[in-house]
């Protein structure tokens, strides 16, 4: 039994009968092997997944707002918190103790 060419899996960047077509999927994304459609990753998003979050936003399509106190930004793909010197925990809302900075508090 012959299945057709299009219903076959293609090699990592073809797609369509035959697989005789380019993805043009960018930034890791997944490309479907019958329609070219690109399926993006975290922290990216647009028809080939070739737009990062803007600043606020994360997660899949970028659909996630980020959940950082003052305003603070936070990493496209996962949403942690970017904290400034000073501040730490979750949502950077967290004041350092006297004598320490950075990510946990700790420099010194």
């Amino acid at each position: 039994m012959s299945f057709p060419s299009f219903l076959k899996a293609c090699p990592a960047g073809k797609y369509g009968e035959n697989c005789q077509q380019e993805c043009q999927c960018e930034n890791g994304a997944a490309c479907d092997h019958i329609s070219g459609a690109c399926t993006c990753g975290p922290g990216w998003r647009g028809t080939f997944c070739q737009t990062p979050c803007p600043a606020g936003f994360h997660g899949i399509e970028c659909n996630q707002s980020c959940d950082c106190g003052h305003g603070i930004s936070c990493h496209p793909e996962t949403g942690v918190c970017h904290c400034p010197k000073g501040k730490h925990g979750d949502k950077c809302l967290k004041t350092c103790p006297s004598g320490t900075y950075g990510f946990a508090c700790e420099g010194v």
